[in-house]
């Protein structure tokens, strides 16, 4: 009962204390500091190539390792990654926040073009370029 006492004792006080702390709590809930999404987006586009009955080390060498060398060209990657495996090469590239989505398709594709003459002969299609969200 000792802890009900100053809500007895001092009611416009404890008034005006809950007030500021609704008022508070209205402030915080219609202006968050933060946005649940306003750092999570980041453009990312992936880059297919299958190279049929090449094994992994022959893929690395001749599809992916060709493909990174003309995405480092690329200024505004925030990360690449790569994975070779037996007639398939995967590369996914993460651009800076601020790069949209058609300015990162067009840059890859360009570094895709140019990167052409340093690929296989006898691949049957061409690097695929799929959009990840």
């Amino acid at each position: 009962m000792n802890q009900l006492r100053l809500f007895i004792h001092q009611p416009i006080a404890m008034t005006l204390l809950l007030a500021g702390l609704l008022a508070v709590g209205v402030i915080a809930y219609r202006d968050p500091p933060f946005s649940g999404q306003s750092g999570a987006h980041y453009t990312a586009v992936q880059v297919q190539t299958y190279y049929p009955r090449a094994s992994s080390d022959v893929v690395r060498s001749a599809v992916t390792t060709p493909l990174e060398k003309r995405f480092k060209t690329i200024k505004d990657i925030k990360q690449m990654s790569s994975h070779s495996c037996v007639g398939a090469s995967v590369i996914t590239l993460r651009f800076e926040r601020f790069v949209t989505l058609e300015i990162a398709v067009r840059e890859v594709q360009a570094a895709i073009n140019t990167a052409d003459s340093l690929l296989p002969d006898d691949l049957e299609t061409k690097p695929l370029l799929l959009v990840v969200q």
